[in-house]
Order: structure tokens, then C-alpha cells, then sequence
């Protein structure tokens, strides 16, 4: 997630012409080695507070590349599969305090739960679909406390279903949580303008998949769209939106400049 200094080494022809050299005793009169023996420190654990502070500086948004120190990190610091659960709560936590560190926080459980031969493998990707579960079955508590919270938590499960798979496939499992999610943004009356907002962007990212998973929640999705755009308490820039991802989906889950220009276009002179 270096190229050779100049300085790097002085061995062969540049050793012979006189340059100095190093003498590190050893064993026995008069033996020696060219180089040097001082011992490489050893590298202090990884603790929770490291990858807290790592997660917390993230930098990057949506599918920007993650940061090579900060897997690292997480891996080390789950050494022996006995932190998985601390790691996980301490994603969660993060994602919950910022919306937009869904994605990047779901690529990275992915990338650690998939990579062969760390610590984590599947028991993190276990670890995370337990959370995920757990938090889901409370979501009407987690919505009475905090919308935000609650967007949060479909923002990451949405992420986990684009970017965790079976076989190259995606969990067909997480299509029935979300369909829930997505249908009571889309029923309720006393939804705001960023709740539409939200889950048009996910519908986005993950509609396709959704699809191909299950035909049938497709079509039931559909209709709820087009009703909510219907529905007199629905607000012209969540109508706009609405529409615009309609046509997202009428165009094969593909984006047309044309379309996109018109609805920008649209959408600035609602400010």
C-alpha cells in the first residue's frame, strides 16, 4: 500500500584504488570482514495507538490508492490473529466519526483479509462481517441516536459488499441487508435532502453488482426510486438526483457525458 543512493557501498574497483575500509573483528588473531557489525535495533511493536493515529491521518477518498505504511501497520499490529476484533472496532469507530473514510476503510479490510500468508486473512474478513452484522441489527437504535451514524454504518456495508468476494463474486448475502437500508431512506417521510444524497451515490457504486446478484431486488430498487420521485414530499434537488440515477441505471449502470452535463447543469441553478 528507492532507488540506490549514490553513496552506496564501496566494494571492488573503487575499494582497490585505495578507498577506506572498515575493519570489524573477528573471531580469532588477526581474522576480520570488510563491512560493518553494528546490529540493526530491533523494530518496536506495533501498538493500537499506531494504527489509531494511522487511520486517522487517511488521506485518501473513494478508490485512491491506500497508503503502503498503514497495511503494514494493521498487519503487524494483528501478528497472530489476536487483535482482529480491536482492529475492526477501531475501523468502525473511524468510519462512524467520518463518512468519507467508508470506502477507503472497506478496500482495506478487503485488501488485508485477501492478502495470502498475514496474520489476518480470513478471520479479520469474519470479524468484519460479524460487526457488520451486529450493527445492522441495531440500526433503528443507531438511527435514533444519529443519522450520520447511520449513514455511516450503510456507507460501509455497502463498501464491503463492492469490494469483498466469493470466488471473484459478490456476497449475495449483503444484497437483503442493503435493499432494507436503501428502502427505508427512500419510504420514510422525515429523510433529508443528504440521505437521498447518499444512498444515490452507493446505489451508484454497487447497483451494478446488485443486479447481477439479485435481478429482483433490482426491480423492487427501481420502483422505489421512481416513486420517491413521484412522492410530493420529495424535494426538486432530491428529485433531480433521483432522476439522474434512473438514468444512471437505464444506460446500464454507465455514465453518459451527456446526461451527466445536463444534470450538473441542472443541479447549480437549484443553489
Amino acid at each position: 500500500m528507492a532507488g540506490r543512493g549514490p553513496g552506496r557501498g564501496r566494494t571492488g574497483a573503487s575499494a582497490a584504488a585505495g578507498g577506506d575500509r572498515t575493519v570489524v573483528p573477528g573471531r580469532g588473531r588477526g581474522r576480520g570482514s570488510v563491512g560493518s557489525s553494528s546490529p540493526v535495533p530491533p523494530r518496536a511493536p506495533t501498538t493500537l495507538d499506531d494504527v489509531v493515529s494511522e487511520i486517522q491521518s487517511l488521506r485518501c477518498y473513494g478508490e485512491d490508492p491506500l497508503p503502503d505504511s498503514l497495511l503494514r501497520k494493521c498487519v503487524s499490529y494483528t501478528r497472530g490473529n489476536a487483535n482482529n476484533d480491536q482492529l475492526v472496532q477501531v475501523i468502525f469507530d473511524a468510519v462512524y466519526d467520518n463518512r468519507d473514510r467508508a470506502e477507503p476503510l472497506a478496500n482495506l479490510s478487503s485488501q488485508l483479509s485477501s492478502e495470502e500468508g498475514n496474520a489476518i486473512g480470513k478471520s479479520l474478513r469474519t470479524a468484519v462481517l460479524r460487526h457488520c452484522q451486529t450493527q445492522f441489527k441495531q440500526q433503528q437504535e443507531l438511527r435514533s441516536k444519529s443519522v450520520e451514524v447511520w449513514l455511516s454504518m450503510v456507507s460501509f456495508l455497502s463498501y464491503v459488499f463492492k469490494y469483498f468476494a466469493v470466488g471473484g463474486q459478490p456476497m449475495k448475502f449483503l444484497v437483503a441487508p442493503l435493499a432494507t437500508c436503501f428502502s427505508d431512506i427512500l419510504t420514510r417521510d422525515d429523510v433529508d435532502d443528504d440521505e437521498i444524497d447518499c444512498a444515490c451515490d452507493l446505489i451508484k457504486n454497487i447497483g451494478s453488482s446488485i443486479a447481477q446478484s439479485s435481478p429482483e431486488r433490482d426491480v423492487q430498487l427501481a420502483k422505489l426510486l421512481r416513486e420517491r420521485v413521484l412522492a410530493t414530499r420529495t424535494s426538486e434537488r432530491a428529485r433531480c438526483l433521483l432522476m439522474e440515477l434512473i438514468e444512471f441505471r437505464a444506460a446500464g449502470w454507465l455514465e453518459r457525458d451527456d446526461a451527466k452535463a445536463f444534470y450538473t447543469e441542472v443541479s447549480a441553478d437549484m443553489h
